[in-house]
């Protein structure tokens, strides 16, 4: 069985963290369905033979949270709002739909919470990902960087005129 492979390897590995980083900043529904990726193969890595294939992100969810418990005013929150960006994410899986900014935003604060609530491997390179949140911020549409060089150039033009007029 395939699965049972990837369950020798440490879930999230160092590698997958660097592929989220190297996400990060260039597609938001990519990037988010990649980050609820990781936070589901850590559980069904935990999980092993408890879980398959067939089973749901749900009951996925539902069985981790029976066999790793953790006090509830820690965990509810967390799995309430994991389920609903993994239930964003359906839309960039089936329809190849794009998210916001501050839902990538929030799938990488959702699995830096997950990483210290459940000690996972990586959790500080996790953590170093969750601090470059500044990219999604700064990042702009190749259309508003045209828009503000549009108006640079104008304003450019603008001072030319006015300097050649003074001197002129």
């Amino acid at each position: 069985m395939l699965y049972n492979i990837c369950m020798m390897q440490e879930v999230p590995s160092s590698d997958q963290i660097k592929r989220l980083a190297g996400l990060q900043g260039v597609d938001h529904g990519v990037f988010t369905l990649a980050v609820m990726s990781v936070i589901e193969a850590y559980m069904r890595n935990k999980l092993g033979d408890a879980v398959n294939n067939e089973t749901s992100f749900g009951d996925l969810v539902y069985i981790f949270r029976g066999c790793f418990p953790k006090p509830r005013y820690l965990v509810s929150t967390l799995f309430y709002n994991i389920n609903a960006s993994h239930l964003q994410t359906n839309d960039v899986r089936h329809s190849f739909h794009n998210l916001s900014g501050e839902e990538a935003c929030s799938a990488v604060y959702l699995l830096d919470k997950f990483a210290e609530i459940y000690d996972i491997p990586n959790k500080d390179a996790i953590k170093q990902l969750a601090k470059t949140l500044d990219v999604w911020k700064a990042r702009k549409s190749p259309v508003e960087t045209a828009r503000e060089l549009e108006n640079a150039l104008k304003e450019i033009d603008k001072l030319s005129r006015a300097t050649s007029d003074m001197s002129g």
